[in-house]
């Protein structure tokens, strides 16, 4: 049986993360929180005119992810929905460590000593 996950933060889904999806751990929608423009993440767009709008670029989908995802982790890892009761009931930092590696992700690479990075 295959065993599909949020591409963020690990979260085990019923089916695969599909275009208008939302997960309820990270609260990302695949296909909307994706589409990422590249000069607002690097700081090099003070404002965005008519004039910029066809000269931006966005992430790619694995740049995306990995920017929601550490997005996710400096705001805490707080599980954002709970309309179904998928939350685990004592849900913890030490739950979200281990929900990432669904993904082959080590939390330890996002943080430096102080707890963040």
């Amino acid at each position: 049986m295959n065993k599909f996950y949020c591409p963020i933060c690990g979260n085990q889904l019923v089916e695969a993360f599909s275009i208008g999806d939302i997960c309820s751990c990270c609260g990302n929608e695949c296909g909307c929180d994706e589409r990422i423009i590249r000069e607002l993440v690097d700081g090099t767009y003070d404002k965005i005119t008519l004039d910029t709008l066809n000269n931006i670029s966005y992430l790619t989908k694995e740049e995306a992810h990995e920017y929601l995802r550490k997005q996710w982790i400096l705001q805490g890892l707080n599980w954002k929905y709970n309309d179904c009761n998928e939350k685990p009931e004592a849900w913890n930092f030490e739950m979200a460590r281990k929900q990432l590696t669904n993904i082959n992700i080590n939390l330890d690479d996002y943080l430096d000593n102080n707890g963040t990075k």
